[in-house]
């Protein structure tokens, strides 16, 4: 059987690439066509020669990349019209392989959109005065936002400035001080009482440390104390230790308890001097003191003698002790004042009296205790000290509390007058401004101003020269009347194009910084408030990458959910301090069209999964990932390529290297008549070209040097493919390149890496046998076979069924295998390969070891296109060439990828030569030819085959087995 009728011409795998470049490069078709009006001798700098190599400079200048996206129209219209509807859910999913330009394309469509700000707005976030925890926003046409904050500063300003000179005016400060001194004058009244009741009872108020540093009011009893050891005590003495009275007619007594002379008295004014408690009649300031009881009062006096009475006004003043008080060195008591009414220490010395020496001073609890355990004091007395003390104190708290309510009341008075004389200044100037911007929520939050403003006017003073404030906060207390514009708008001209490379929640949606431990300040929280991309995006378009959206589920929900509301809720992030969990701030309305780049195939698996993306997502734009091969196409590529060279300063590009990144583009689209629309590895393929160029001292990027740089670029990336055919070589992977076996076939796998894909040829055996068992997938019943390849299986049995068992009962028992595979199997284009094994094992006839084979079947027996065509072919051609060629070896592929062969220069020469060949098929029935050289044989209407055809053979085979297994079984 002749099989060079199903053998390829060289003239079916050609492809004129450099006719066709030089053709649309010449001067006629640049000056005349894409390029119209150009020179056609005008070069880029660095272009040599003339002709083709100017013209890729002249096509590139005239025609440069960006005009228009290259090969997508389809995906074009659907990126407008998304764009152009303003719609709610006609938002933007665009899928494609990586390095269609899908970015570059939706770049250049929002570019092109016409200009205009009226949708958009300034944001601004302000302090909520009724809810202090939810600032309020507000919302300003395109720039006006900055001028609200300029007034509302002068505002704030011009309050100031009122508020000053209104604390400055001469009737302002006389009715406030008036106020105060009416004050004052009644506490110093009250005060004044309770220390002379106190003074009268015999104790003394004092003030004493308090544990944090400040000082509270106390109350201590005082005694008399004298230079002599005898101690006054009973009915209700003070007893001091060491007191004595001296004097005319003065004898200390243990009842009744004077110490004085005859008729001693304090004298008028005695209440804040020190008098001399007397015996019975015995008076102080024009009080009669109880007999039986010591009274000294506040300061110093004499104790004794015959006359010794305080001098009137020893409440401070001068002359603190009349003519003839005496008191003894050392005893003189806390609080008495010297002739210029100085303090005088207790260890100063008094003049000494007639009658001896004595003194009055504040003592303890703790000391009168020791009186009394001493015996010294009765208990009675000390007990009933300490009940009125206890009473004292009761007084003083109520006192105090008193004082502390009128205070408040003064200064509640003193806010109201500050108010009724400020409110119609403060009203007048916020109504100005409300009238200037007159939007409800603005006039709104400006009328709880001017109410927080008369509230709080005391944060408007300015502290007295001198004075020192409290600490101060990490902002100012007049930062509550700012605003915080998240959104200026100020210089932009167009809708907002953001693009958002790493859209985190906080990045997306915004975020309210965490506020410090120590500040506690609710007032300023508002100007923490941060603003994300897609808030900068409001009345524009935001580009996100799905990849990045879908990876993280919430980041998904709160973006699905903001186009739902049209609405961004700004949360509070994690920081070093926590979250700022107890701010929420008002949701802000956002107009964003968002358009997410995503890969194959997830629009689909969205739609169906997800109800919301449906409604979101209406416009599906999809790039193809390759373009015919037409002159526009030739002229695109060109245009390209000068971009590159330009922008990147590479070495320029002659025809003969166009024409070798041409026929690149055709490897990728895997179509002869296409060229792949994958730029971003069309880029990659020039920059490595120059490179090569430069090694090879080249003044431009040419043809050699382009394919060098794909043979570098594979050499990198090939080393599995190195040892795989070493091994086959070395003869570790058994295989044949020549002569004939039965039940083998090269079968043609390509390994992907990834980044680089190869093919190689692999065993694939069969082995029959009678019995009920079919055909066993040896792979799958080892775990090693994908679903595809078990399909593949399934249609191979189907096919020998239908094909040769129609009228008696399959009786076989059949096992195909990958020889010397250790790795998972996956794909059917190894299905026709198996077909042939096996029907080669069922009929016993050897067929070609020299000839791979490739391509999937159905189960009428047609070969169907399978991928990785060129891989492939590649593949077993270096196993012969490393083997020897024989001159009959080739590749047998599915007729239908013809069309896809894109083969290499030196596999096309060797094909020329007949070195190597290549056969193309539609059925398995020419398919068998091929590899047996023997008819394959046509059925007849019983269905029946010639005798001595191949499915003649098989066809009575398969009856003698079934009647083997018929025979056998019984």
């Amino acid at each position: 059987m002749d099989s060079q009728r199903y053998e390829i011409a060289f003239s079916q795998i050609d492809f004129a690439t450099d006719a066709a470049v030089e053709e649309v490069l010449s001067p006629a078709k640049v000056s005349g066509g894409a390029a119209k009006g150009a020179g056609a001798g005008a070069g880029s700098p660095g272009v040599a020669g003339s002709g083709a190599g100017s013209g890729v400079a002249a096509l590139g200048a005239s025609a440069p990349w960006g005009a228009e996206v290259i090969g997508q129209p389809r995906a074009l219209e659907a990126l407008r019209m998304g764009v152009r509807i303003r719609s709610k859910g006609y938002n933007v999913w665009v899928s494609g392989a990586p390095g269609t330009g899908r970015r570059t394309a939706v770049l250049r469509v929002l570019t092109d959109e016409p200009g205009g700000v009226d949708r958009l707005r300034d944001i601004g976030f302000v302090y909520d005065f009724e809810a202090p925890l939810e600032p309020r926003m507000l919302s300003f046409a395109a720039g006006k936002g900055r001028e609200f904050k300029r007034d509302l500063h002068r505002l704030v300003e011009t309050l100031k400035e009122i508020v000053r000179l209104q604390a400055e005016s001469d009737s302002q400060k006389k009715t406030e001080s008036d106020l105060v001194a009416e004050r004052e004058e009644a506490e110093n009244t009250r005060l004044g009482a309770f220390e002379a009741e106190l003074a009268a009872d015999g104790f003394r108020a004092v003030q004493v440390e308090a544990g944090d540093g400040g000082g509270a009011m106390d109350i201590v009893p005082l005694a008399v104390i004298g230079g002599g050891a005898a101690v006054i005590g009973g009915g209700g003495a003070a007893a001091v230790e060491g007191a004595a009275a001296t004097g005319d007619g003065a004898a200390a007594v243990d009842k009744g308890g004077a110490a004085g002379g005859e008729g001693a008295t304090g004298s008028e004014g005695a209440t804040g001097g020190a008098g001399a408690a007397g015996g019975g009649g015995a008076t102080s300031g024009g009080r009669a003191i109880p007999e039986g009881r010591a009274t000294p009062v506040r300061g110093v006096g004499a104790a004794g003698g015959k006359g010794a009475a305080p001098a009137k006004g020893a409440t401070g003043r001068k002359g603190a002790a009349a003519k003839g008080a005496a008191a003894a060195k050392g005893a003189a008591a806390k609080g008495a004042n010297d002739q210029d009414g100085e303090a005088i220490s207790a260890n100063s010395a008094l003049p000494e009296g007639e009658g001896g020496a004595a003194a009055i001073e504040e003592t303890t609890f703790e000391r009168l205790q020791e009186l009394v355990a001493s015996g010294a004091m009765r208990e009675e007395e000390y007990n009933d000290l300490r009940t009125r003390w206890y009473a004292h104190m009761d007084k003083m708290r109520a006192i105090f509390a008193e004082l502390r309510r009128g205070r408040a009341e003064l200064d509640e008075r003193l806010r109201s007058l500050r108010e009724e004389a400020l409110a119609p200044l403060v009203a007048a100037e916020t109504k100005l401004l409300s009238k200037t911007w007159n939007v409800p929520a603005i006039t709104a939050w400006l009328s709880s101003l001017e109410k927080d403003v008369l509230g709080h006017l005391w944060i408007f003073h300015d502290l007295p020269a001198g004075r020192k404030g409290p600490p101060r906060r990490r902002s100012p207390a007049l930062s509550r009347y700012g605003i915080n514009l998240v959104i200026d708008r100020g210089a932009a001209d167009r809708p907002p194009v953001v693009i958002e490379n790493h859209p985190s929640l906080s990045n997306l949606f915004g975020f309210v910084e965490p506020k410090p431990e120590e500040d506690g300040d609710t007032r300023t929280a508002y100007l923490r408030i941060r603003s994300g991309t897609f808030l900068q995006a409001a009345g524009g378009y935001l580009v996100l990458r799905a990849e990045d959206i879908l990876s993280d589920e919430e980041v998904w929900v709160r973006l699905k959910r903001a186009l739902q509301d049209g609405k961004v809720e700004i949360q509070p992030r994690e920081g070093p301090y926590g979250a700022a969990a107890w701010l929420k701030p008002e949701a802000v309305p956002a107009d964003v069209k968002v358009i997410l780049v995503g890969g194959e195939g997830t629009y689909d698996a969205l739609y169906q999964a997800d109800p919301d993306f449906q409604k979101l997502f209406k416009i599906h734009a999809e790039f193809d990932s390759t373009m015919p091969r037409s002159i526009e196409g030739l002229r695109d590529y060109a245009a390209f390529a000068s971009k590159i060279v330009s922008e990147e300063e590479l070495l320029p590009i002659d025809a003969g290297g166009l024409a070798a990144v041409v026929e690149e583009g055709m490897r990728l689209a895997e179509y002869r008549d296409r060229l792949s629309t994958r730029f971003g590895l069309i880029a990659d393929l020039l920059r490595e070209s120059a490179y090569r160029a430069q090694v090879r001292n080249s003044s431009v990027i040419d043809g050699e040097s382009v394919r060098e740089a794909v043979a570098v670029r594979a050499h990198l990336a090939n080393l599995p493919e190195e040892k795989l055919e070493e091994m086959i070589a070395t003869g570790e992977i058994i295989m044949q390149v020549d002569g004939r076996a039965t039940g083998r076939v090269n079968g043609l796998a390509v390994h992907d890496r990834g980044y680089y894909a190869f093919g190689l040829p692999a065993v694939i055996s069969a082995q029959v046998s009678p019995g009920e068992g079919g055909v066993i997938n040896i792979e799958g019943e080892s775990g090693l076979s994908g679903e595809i390849y078990d399909k593949a299986v399934l249609i191979v049995e189907g096919f020998i069924r239908s094909r040769y068992a129609r009228d008696f009962p399959l009786g076989v028992t059949a096992s195909i295998c990958f020889e010397q595979s250790y790795t998972a199997i996956e794909g059917d284009s190894a299905s026709s390969t198996a077909v042939y094994a096996l029907l080669s094992a069922i009929a016993g006839i050897p067929i070609r070891q020299d000839i791979a084979v490739t391509g999937s079947m159905n189960q009428t027996g047609q070969v169907q296109p399978v991928g990785g065509v060129n891989e492939k072919v590649e593949g077993f051609f270096r196993v012969c060439r490393q083997a020897g060629f024989t001159g009959s070896q080739g590749v047998m592929i599915p007729r239908s990828n013809a069309s896809n062969l894109i083969l290499p220069r030196e596999i096309r020469e060797a094909i020329r030569a007949g070195k190597f060949h290549i056969w193309t098929v539609a059925s398995i029935d020419e398919g068998l030819e091929v590899l047996a050289g023997i008819e394959a044989g046509r059925p007849n209407e019983r269905g029946e085959f010639a005798p001595d055809s191949f499915n003649g053979r098989v066809r009575r085979e398969l009856q003698r087995m079934a009647k083997t297994v018929k025979n056998y079984t019984g």
